[in-house]
């Protein structure tokens, strides 16, 4: 009403920015204590006893009020803007708050600074908002004015916008429970419509807050989205809204904003507090060492990911992954099929933009993931077997549906190159069939258990010695490829890479022992001194060790030259890690780049040519699943080789007995006794026996479906399995020592796969 009243004699907008200046004046002063002519509070003209009291906020304003209407200009001192970070929480204060916090202009100007590029100082508002008691008045003041200030984002330059972001992140209420009151989806309604260019500085800005402020806005976005989850979901649980009979993160509004607020600070966690560019630093004082991913060693299996995401290639995340993934999301409204088809028929322009799958799939637990695979995948069986030619029909019937592999026991490697190989060449969509394998002159058919023992046995000859493929690292129990291969071994590199694809494709856990950088480099991630450490933990700490040595007589500790030396069948070869490598001496001004262009040796140029054959093979079955796009590294990673996470309790209390037995039964009581008393090599090895793999699926145990059926009754005969229903065979021993002798018996014979 002020506004409108001052505004009789001057523009609207022109009377708020006045009386906001005046109030400053009249409480906070000008801030030009310097110059004899103004007061710490300027005086607008009046005597000393006409100066309203600065607690009487109604005199103070209708002064300024006065003057405005009075258009009495010439009395602005035109006064530097109060920085935030000089102000203090105190209630003798408010009205300098009210100043700063009536308008964005004036909240921008008060975090004005030159140190980045988005122009606002962060730690300003961090300060500030970090002295807020819950239900002062002085909070209650900002609360209100920070809420009406975003009543209409779009009234905002997209500078501001971002500006505001970056000063707003921190404020009290992103913690509010209220979902009116709150403030996370009004902020993040300020991201909409950036550019690229305005995000990235945003995120650099946001990269500035310290990882525990980090952790606790991530937690307070999370809360919101967890809250709304809940309780819409409750509210659309047996009704009919607008047409749709079920509740949709995707087409909520304010969870949509919520999300893209988090994926922005999910951003700025890859990005070191320090640092406030998005590139590396290269200079003598910097530790971090990471090896850009050459464009042609780009994979387009890399991770759809909102534009807000723009992490820094090489670097680590401040905060844990699991940080960013809801349970609420995933368990309340995301149904694998649903969800699967709308992303991929999904019309971007109906108004809810991206599918949620796309924009954050950092936001959805891996086991769903893992369900949106297998429905991709069953799918796919589908569409190929409508596909299906008369001719194929005819050739092979029903089995024309699936990949058949046959192959011969002392010629595994070869027979599977031969025909696998054959088949990517010239048909690569039958790669995405099921697999069904054969071995030449055995009876049996494969309901998953010769496949999963092909799979078995072909690793164990590829990863061999005698192939001279890879060298095992004992210190890690890592593989990683041999510095020199023998010729001609690129065929087997490939068979490797189909084989992981292949047996993705068909959820068949695979016992690999690879470090992390294998699977960064199949996404096209920057791979960096970290990832050395899991290769080669003796070099990478010399090279750490190096990094941090600051002496000048740094050639004389570590005499280098820019070469790399290693032994290859029986002599030493030398190779330069750059032009005239040999004649560069190592020194402080040059060891960054030694130590960069070493890690780009091993982890690249070394393997170079093997693992593009390696990747080729994956690649072709996995290039056209949309589903993979949305893993990280790790969760390829837990993907293809589970995890060693066994929780027996949980395998306990989800599996099924059948034949007469039941977990009331004396013999299935022993037998968990039994168990869980095993060592967890031992457990690993029941494991192997039972399901074909030494490791849990992705959701742990808990997820697997083992079976414990009867044969007969007490008797002299070992316990067996069926590997492709996960089932063991106990026969109903008399006592529970029998049951451990003649159970670890059978696991310690069990090679290969036995028919019943």
């Amino acid at each position: 009403s002020f506004v409108k009243m001052a505004a009789r004699s001057v523009s609207q907008d022109q009377a708020a920015n006045l009386l906001h200046q005046y109030i400053q004046q009249l409480t906070i002063g000008c801030g030009q204590e310097g110059n004899a002519k103004h007061s710490t509070r300027c005086r607008l003209g009046l005597n000393a006893n006409e100066l309203p009291d600065c607690s009487d906020t109604n005199a103070i304003a209708a002064l300024a009020l006065r003057t405005v209407m009075q258009n009495r200009e010439s009395l602005l001192c035109q006064p530097p803007h109060p920085s935030l970070s000089a102000l203090t929480a105190d209630q003798d204060q408010l009205a300098g708050a009210n100043a700063i916090f009536s308008n964005a202009e004036s909240l921008i100007q008060a975090c004005q600074t030159s140190s980045c590029s988005l122009g606002v100082d962060i730690q300003a508002s961090i300060g500030f908002f970090s002295q807020l008691d819950e239900g002062s008045t002085v909070t209650d003041s900002i609360n209100s004015l920070v809420a009406r200030m975003l009543q209409e984002p779009y009234d905002y330059s997209h500078r501001q916008r971002a500006q505001l972001v970056a000063i707003l992140l921190f404020a009290p209420r992103m913690d509010e429970v209220d979902q009116d009151s709150c403030l996370v989806p009004r902020v993040g309604s300020l991201l909409s419509n950036l550019s690229p260019q305005e995000k990235a500085e945003l995120v650099r800005t946001v990269a500035q807050a310290d990882d525990a402020r980090l952790l606790r806005l991530t937690q307070q976005i999370q809360q919101y989205i967890t809250m709304r989850t809940l309780m819409e979901s409750a509210m659309y649980e047996g009704q009919m809204q607008n047409n749709e009979p079920y509740f949709s993160v995707a087409r909520d509004r304010q969870l949509r904003l919520a999300i893209r607020l988090l994926g922005l600070v999910r951003s700025a966690t890859y990005i070191p507090q320090a640092d406030v560019s998005s590139e590396i630093d290269t200079s003598p004082d910097t530790q971090t060492v990471s090896v850009p991913t050459s464009p042609e060693r780009k994979t387009p299996l890399a991770t759809v990911e909102d534009s807000t995401n723009m992490a820094v290639s090489g670097a680590v995340a401040r905060i844990a992954a699991t940080e960013f993934v809801n349970e609420a999301v995933t368990v309340s409204t995301m149904d694998p099929v649903r969800e699967l088809l709308e992303w991929k028929d999904i019309d971007h322009t109906a108004g809810y933009g991206k599918p949620l799958i796309e924009e954050a799939p950092w936001l959805l637990e891996l086991a769903y993931k893992a369900e949106l695979f297998k429905v991709e995948n069953k799918i796919a069986h589908m569409q190929a077997r409508h596909s299906l030619s008369v001719a194929e029909l005819f050739l092979h019937g029903r089995e024309a549906a699936y990949l058949k592999v046959s192959v011969r026991r002392d010629q595994l490697v070869r027979d599977a190159i031969l025909q696998l190989s054959l088949v990517a060449n010239h048909e690569p969509e039958r790669l995405m069939r099921p697999l069904r394998v054969e071995f030449v002159g055995e009876e049996g058919i494969d309901e998953g258990g010769v496949q999963k023992e092909f799979f078995q046995l072909l690793l164990e000859q590829l990863f061999n010695p005698s192939y001279a493929m890879f060298t095992l690292h004992s210190s890690t129990n890592l593989y990683w490829f041999t510095q020199v291969a023998l010729e001609g071994a690129q065929d087997e590199f490939s068979l490797l890479g189909t084989i992981l694809g292949v047996a993705l494709f068909n959820n068949v856990i695979l016992d690999l022992h690879f470090p992390m950088a294998v699977y960064k480099k199949l996404r096209g991630e920057d791979v960096n001194l970290d990832d050395l450490a899991e290769v080669d933990p003796a070099l990478a700490r010399g090279f750490q060790q190096l990094l941090e040595y600051d002496g000048d007589d740094i050639y004389s500790i570590f005499p280098y030259e820019f070469v790399v030396s290693y032994e290859a069948f029986g002599e030493t070869r030398t190779e330069e890690l750059c032009p005239d490598g040999s004649k560069r001496e190592l020194s402080q001004d040059n060891k960054h780049e030694f130590v960069r262009l070493y890690v780009d040796w091993v982890l690249n140029t070394n393997p170079g040519a093997r693992f593009e054959a390696f990747k080729k093979g994956f690649m072709a079955v996995m290039s056209k699943s949309d589903t993979m796009k949305l893993l990280s590294t790790s969760e390829l990673q837990k993907l293809i080789c589970g995890t060693e996470d066994l929780d027996f309790g949980a395998l306990e209390s989800v599996t099924k007995y059948q034949g007469g037995y039941s977990k009331e039964s004396d013999v299935i009581q022993w037998f968990w006794e039994v168990v869980n008393g095993f060592t967890d090599d031992e457990k690993r090895d029941l494991l192997q026996f039972t399901t074909g793999t030494r490791r849990a699926p992705v959701g742990g145990l808990k997820s697997l479906r083992m079976i414990v059926a009867k044969q007969g009754g007490d008797s002299d005969r070992l316990p067996t399995s069926h590997t492709c229903f996960n089932a063991l065979i106990l026969p109903e021993y008399a006592n529970k020592d029998k049951l451990e002798q003649l159970l670890r018996k059978a696991i310690q014979y069990s090679e290969g796969f036995g028919m019943l």
